[in-house]
C-alpha cells in the first residue's frame, strides 16, 4: 500500500488479489486492476508510475495518468518479495527470490552499469536518499554500496550481522543502518566504509529499521517481539515497546517522525506516540491485517491500512477525529434512555466548531 507525493491518491493490494487505485479526495474507488497473487506497490517519486511485483515472479509498471500498463517483466518460478524505484524515477529495482533485478524505466532495458549487481543475491536493498548509492544487504553476510552513476561497488561493509534482513539509509545519506540475524543494529559510516557503533537490546534477529524523517532517531523492530527506539547520535535506547508475540515485521514513521506504526507477526497494527512511547490506537482483536499493508499519506493527515474487510483510512488530525466521533455519536447521547441527563450535551460544543 502507498500514498502518491501530493497524498490524494492510495493504491492498494489485497486478498482478493486485486490492485485499486483511490480518489482519496471522493473516497472513490477509481480503478481496480486485476492480480493474480498479493502483490508489492509502490509509486514512482514524481507519483505518474505505479509499480507492483507478484508472488508469481511478475512485476508490472503503471502509467497512472493513462491508466495503461507500460511494461511488464516475468521471472517464472520466482516471487518479488521487495521494489523500489530510485530516488530520481528512472531506476526500478526489485527482488525476486534473493535475486536482485533493475530495469531502466523510460528505455524498458537492463543497467549495464549494474550488470555486476544482477550476480549477486541480497535479502533487502535501499537507494540512498541522495541517489548516489544503491546498498544491498547480500546473502554472504556482507552489505555491498554500489555507485548510481558508474556502476561500480564502493565499499564492502563486513562485520557481524548477516545475514542482513532490513537496511536503511539517514535522511542525509551519510549513515546506513542494518538489521540482521545476530540481534543487534549496526550503524555504519557510509563514507569510511566502517562501522559507527552496535545497538544491543533485541534478544533475536532484528527484522525492519527505520530511520526517522529527521535522521535523530531509529526505530527497529525485532523477532523478539519488541519494537525500540534509538538515539542515533549517541546510540543511547530512548524507548521500548513491548508489542507482539510473534515478531515485528514492519515499523513506519509518520511524516511529521511523531507517531510510528508498526505490524507483527500476529498481523496486529499499532501506532505508537514516539515522544513518550504509549499506544495511540491498536485495533480490536477481530481486525486482521496483511503485512506491508499500512501507509501513511506525505503530509501526515491521513493513515491507511488494509486488511480482510478492505481499506480503512483514518483522519490523524485530532479534531476531525473528534468532530467524526461526536457526528456519530451525537444521536446516541440524545436518545439513549440509559445515557445520563448531564452527558447528553457532551459533544455539542466539539460539533459547534463546524458553524
Amino acid at each position: 500500500m502507498a500514498f502518491d507525493r501530493e497524498g490524494k491518491t492510495l493504491i492498494s493490494g489485497g486478498a482478493d488479489r486485486g490492485i485499486r487505485i483511490w480518489n482519496l479526495e471522493e473516497r472513490d474507488n477509481v480503478l481496480k486492476l486485476e492480480e493474480d497473487s498479493d502483490p508489492v506497490i509502490i509509486f514512482s517519486p514524481d507519483s505518474k508510475l505505479m509499480a507492483w511485483g507478484s508472488e508469481d515472479g511478475t512485476v508490472r509498471l503503471w502509467n497512472l495518468e493513462k491508466k495503461d500498463e507500460i511494461r511488464r517483466w516475468k521471472d517464472p518460478f520466482s516471487s518479488v518479495s521487495g521494489i523500489c524505484f530510485s530516488p530520481d524515477g528512472k531506476i526500478l529495482a526489485w527482488i525476486a527470490d534473493d535475486t536482485i533485478k533493475m530495469r531502466n524505466v523510460k528505455s524498458d532495458s537492463d543497467i549495464k552499469l549494474f550488470k555486476e549487481v544482477s550476480k549477486n543475491s541480497a535479502h533487502s536493498m535501499a537507494f540512498s536518499p541522495d541517489n548516489k548509492m544503491l546498498a544491498l544487504g547480500e546473502n554472504d553476510n556482507k552489505i555491498r554500496l554500489w555507485n548510481t552513476r558508474t556502476g561500480k561497488e564502493i565499499k564492502v561493509l563486513e562485520g557481524n550481522g548477516g545475514p542482513f534482513f532490513s537496511i536503511d539509509f539517514s535522511p542525509d545519506s551519510r549513515i546506513l543502518a542494518s538489521g540482521g540475524d545476530d540481534s543487534a543494529i549496526r550503524l555504519w559510516n557510509v563514507t569510511r566504509g566502517s562501522e559507527i557503533r552496535a545497538l544491543e537490546g533485541h534478544k533475536e534477529s532484528v527484522l525492519s529499521v527505520k530511520f526517522s524523517p529527521d535522521g535523530r532517531c531509529l526505530a527497529s523492530g525485532g523477532d523478539d517481539g519488541t519494537i525500540r527506539l534509538w538515539n542515533v547520535a549517541s546510540g543511547n535506547e530512548i524507548f521500548v515497546f513491548k508489542a507482539y508475540s510473534y515478531g515485528v515485521h514492519s515499523v513506519r514513521f509518520s511524516p511529521d517522525g511523531k507517531i510510528l506504526a508498526s505490524i507483527g507477526g500476529d498481523n496486529k497494527l499499532t501506532l505508537w506516540n514516539v515522544e513518550d512511547g504509549s499506544k495511540i490506537w491498536v485495533p480490536s482483536k477481530k481486525t486482521s491485517l496483511s503485512a506491508h499493508s499500512i501507509a501513511f499519506s506525505p503530509d501526515g493527515k491521513t493513515f491507511a491500512f488494509g486488511n480482510s474487510e478492505g481499506i480503512r483510512l483514518w483522519d490523524m488530525d485530532m479534531d476531525n477525529l473528534l468532530l467524526d466521533a461526536c457526528e456519530w455519536l451525537k444521536g446516541y447521547l440524545k436518545n439513549n434512555p440509559n445515557v445520563r441527563e448531564e452527558d447528553c450535551y457532551l459533544c455539542d460544543d466539539i460539533l459547534g466548531l463546524q458553524e
